[in-house]
């Protein structure tokens, strides 16, 4: 598996064949599935790992609020029990102390049905001090897989001056295997702050874009991190 080509953040109502054919032409390292379940097995043909993503886990969903037990057991049997497959966790719910005791108890239902989980998924730009919060969490899931998302806006890696990479100090002192689970050029709101649900459709060209994620490809292999474009599919 290539840690330099980028894996996909792929929702349903995509051509399952054409996503299947990218995979295994490139061979990506890591993609990430949302809903379409039969769309898992074909991937990891393609010797590409894959996690598992089921709607329910943001914060319009509120998942804390739901058993982790149950949470990480309903995810298993929608994939087909596929031990393979990689359960994603939440998304974007931000750091509380509550969060953090909801995922070591998924954790450890992930560990008795001998599968693997992927934690946390916090937004772009959540700082170092943030993540360190957690960082207990963090090291309890070292076999695990920890995922950060990623939006720039300007050239990449544009990360010098913001916390936009503030996820890979948090990695240098607490260890795991990290993922960027969404990636994606953003644009900016009224205040300058990011605007994820703003693409680069409109801010900049194809070609522009298409260097960048050339430029990023390299950039992260060279962190020994995969990456998960957002997205392939249909997005509001």
């Amino acid at each position: 598996m290539n840690r330099g080509t980028l894996g996909l953040n792929i929702r349903q109502g995509v051509n399952n064949d054409n996503v299947a054919a990218y995979h295994r032409d490139l061979k990506p390292h890591t993609s990430l599935v949302h809903d379409e379940a039969k769309l898992v097995t074909m991937l990891q043909a393609a010797s590409t790992r894959v996690i598992w993503r089921a709607t329910g886990d943001d914060p319009l969903h509120s998942p804390l609020t739901q058993s982790p037990t149950k949470f990480v057991r309903r995810r298993f049997e929608a994939v087909g029990g596929n031990g393979q497959a990689i359960i994603h966790l939440t998304n974007e719910i931000g750091q509380s102390q509550a969060h953090d005791t909801w995922t070591l108890a998924a954790l450890a239902e992930c560990e008795r049905l001998g599968i693997k989980a992927c934690i946390f998924n916090h937004y772009t730009h959540t700082p170092y001090a943030v993540w360190m919060r957690s960082a207990f969490v963090l090291r309890a899931a070292a076999d695990n897989l920890i995922g950060a998302h990623v939006y720039w806006n300007g050239a990449f890696p544009a990360h010098a001056d913001d916390d936009t990479h503030a996820w890979l100090q948090a990695r240098d002192q607490v260890g795991g295997e990290w993922v960027v689970t969404e990636l994606g050029y953003a644009g900016r709101r009224a205040d300058g702050s990011l605007d994820p649900n703003q693409g680069w459709q409109g801010q900049i060209s194809e070609a522009a874009y298409i260097e960048q994620l050339g430029r990023a490809a390299g950039w992260y292999a060279q962190q020994g991190v995969p990456v998960c474009l957002f997205s392939w599919g249909k997005w509001p």
